[in-house]
This record gives C-alpha cells, sequence and structure tokens, in this order.
C-alpha cells in the first residue's frame, strides 16, 4: 500500500498519518478533528483509495498532495456522473454532518428536509428547473454564489424564516 494511505487502526495524529491529514486539511480548506469519527464520511476511504491508484507516487510536499487528491477526486466525480452512479438528491441519513451541501428535486423537497432535520442554512431554488440545494448554515448567499454550485440562469435563496433573497440582490 501507497505511503501516504491511512493506516486506520491507528489515530489519525498517529505519526504514520501526519501528513496525510496535513494534505487532506490542505486540500479540504478546514480543519479535521482529532477524533477519526467526526471526519465527513468518505473521505479517508476516498484518500486511501487515491493513494491505492498511485495519486501520490511522485509527489514531494504536503501542497503536491493535496493537489493530487483535488485532481484524483475530479477526475473519480466525472467518472461516477458518467457512469450515472451519482444521485440528483443527497441520500443522506437523518444524522448526517449539519455541514454537508443537499440537493433536491424541488424547493418543497429541500424546506420539508430543512425542516425535519434541522440542518438549518439557505436554500437555493434554481429559476429554470426549480431544483433546490440547502447550504451549510454558515454560508451566506454571497459565499454561496462564489461556490459554483447555483444556476447560471438565476434563482433564489429561501432563509430558515423564509425570507427570500433574489440572486440579483447578492449578486
Amino acid at each position: 500500500m501507497n505511503c501516504f494511505a491511512f493506516h486506520k487502526q491507528h489515530d489519525p495524529r498517529h505519526l504514520q498519518n501526519v501528513q496525510s491529514v496535513a494534505a487532506l486539511e490542505l486540500a479540504s480548506g478546514c480543519h479535521l478533528p482529532d477524533d477519526f469519527g467526526g471526519w465527513p464520511l468518505g473521505l479517508a476511504d476516498n484518500w486511501n483509495a487515491a493513494a491505492e491508484q498511485e495519486a501520490f507516487d511522485t509527489c514531494r510536499t504536503l501542497g503536491d498532495m493535496a493537489r493530487a487528491f483535488l485532481k484524483w477526486r475530479a477526475a473519480e466525480l466525472d467518472r461516477q456522473i458518467g457512469a450515472g452512479t451519482v444521485s440528483a438528491v443527497a441520500e443522506d441519513s437523518p444524522t448526517s454532518s449539519r455541514r454537508s451541501i443537499h440537493f433536491f428535486n424541488t424547493e418543497d423537497e429541500a424546506i420539508s428536509y430543512r425542516d425535519n432535520q434541522g440542518t438549518g442554512g439557505w436554500i437555493f431554488v434554481c429559476d429554470d428547473k426549480g431544483e433546490a440545494t440547502i447550504f451549510p448554515y454558515q454560508m451566506t448567499p454571497g459565499d454561496i454564489l462564489k461556490t459554483g454550485w447555483t444556476s447560471c440562469s438565476g434563482g433564489r435563496f429561501i432563509g430558515s424564516t423564509g425570507k427570500i433573497v433574489r440572486q440579483e440582490d447578492v449578486a
């Protein structure tokens, strides 16, 4: 196995995992909890899959590893989308992270999910197809527009109190 793969039997801060954790934090742009169980679902599995596919073989720095992981993940997403294995609606469990982005076919589905799961966060509803996305509660409409996950054709934001803001008002 590649030397940059995680050793799950050890704590993520174990000496063998320090480089991988630091590179993942660079790639994700956030600090990962010391408790391995608090990590986003599948993150370590994706890292290990990238390592097994030799994505890090030519990496010499943490930055190289972070960039290689992002490139590997982008290629993996392209493969999944091409194979039709990525669902249009997030199939998250009720205990999923409140920091996740969730996708829905309709505005009503998104509002209902947010109310039932208590996720908070702005909902963006596309003008063209009516598809809706719930963003993490920490993100403002301005932050959301910068992510590229909103429709080019426009849309509106729905806050947790029902407040509606047009995309044009934020941009």
